[in-house]
Parts: C-alpha cells; sequence; structure tokens
C-alpha cells in the first residue's frame, strides 16, 4: 500500500507545486486544499480533484485511512506553500521527524506542541498539531515529503503500528 501510494501521491504533490511555482495554477487550487483540511474528508470536489480522485477513491462512503490521511496530507501541503513561499515545500524524501529537528534547530520552541502531536492517539487528533507544526515550518522555509506524512498519519491510526511512528517522530529527540 505504501508505495502505491507513493507513487500515485507524489507526482500529484510536484505537479500542484510546478504550477504554483511557475504560475500555471492559479492560488486558487492551493486556497481549496486549506479550506478543505478542517472539512469531512472528501466533501470538497475541487480539493478531491487533487487529493483523492484517482488513488481506488469511491467516495459516498466512510473514507479510508489512508483517503483521510491524504486529504489532510494534501491540506498541509497547501498550507505549508502558502503566502509569499515561493520556494519549493514539498521535497521528496524530507521526513517529517527531520524537518521538526529542522525546526527545533531555528530556536523556534516546539517542545510542547511536540509533546503534544507524540501524545496523539489518531490523525483526526494529530492534525491541528501538524497544522501548527507546518505553519511554523512554513515561516522557516523548512521543506517536507507530504506523501511520507500521510503514510505517518496512517500508521499513526493504526494500534499495532503507532508506537513505530511515535519512535519515528521521536528521534527529534537524537
Amino acid at each position: 500500500m505504501a508505495n502505491k501510494y507513493l507513487t500515485w501521491a507524489r507526482p500529484r504533490l510536484a505537479k500542484l507545486q510546478d504550477g504554483y511555482l511557475n504560475g500555471t495554477y492559479t492560488r486558487a487550487d492551493l486556497a481549496n486544499l486549506r479550506n478543505s483540511f478542517k472539512k469531512p474528508c472528501g466533501s470538497d470536489p475541487k480539493a478531491a480533484k487533487w487529493s483523492l480522485y484517482g488513488m481506488d477513491y469511491r467516495g459516498c462512503r466512510k473514507p479510508t485511512r489512508m483517503e483521510q490521511a491524504s486529504w489532510y496530507a494534501f491540506g498541509l501541503y497547501a498550507y505549508h506553500q502558502q503566502g509569499d513561499q515561493y520556494k519549493p515545500m514539498y521535497v521528496e524524501g524530507e521526513r517529517f521527524n527531520k524537518a521538526l529537528r529542522a525546526l527545533a534547530d531555528t530556536g523556534e520552541d516546539v517542545d510542547g506542541l511536540y509533546r503534544k502531536l507524540l501524545n496523539a492517539h489518531s490523525m483526526q487528533e494529530a492534525a491541528p498539531f501538524c497544522l501548527r507544526i507546518i505553519r511554523l515550518l512554513n515561516e522557516h522555509d523548512i521543506p517536507l515529503d507530504h506523501a511520507l506524512l500521510a503514510l505517518d498519519l496512517v500508521r499513526l491510526g493504526k494500534p499495532d503500528s503507532v508506537d513505530v511512528v511515535r519512535r519515528d517522530w521521536g528521534r527529534l529527540l537524537d
């Protein structure tokens, strides 16, 4: 499932970013993704065009964990690339824990937010903390692979892998 999702999501994120950075797409695409972040998964067709369509999304039913994670990840990318940010904020291979470490190295006090994120037991619980972190990453020009973040969010919602995600994210303290 992970490789299939990465194969699907990474080109979409790259296309969205390239279009934004070179002016091919309007800011409306990113605005739709940002506005959809706090809405139910799949409820905005304009956002679903980027974050769900083509990944075996069938709509009109409860979203799978992967669909929900993709919905969040694309919305988080839109927040990350927001404003006068003309540097690429999606960079393939940039893991969340590495971005957190870079953020901590800026002197930004992220300990409390980071600990709340580590205590989240589901992606729905983690999403607001991820959004606050993404806004800080934007301010400091720190990129991220949002497709890998989606996979982390999926694993966060599974009892058999939540500890793996916490361990991976916990490497910030190393």
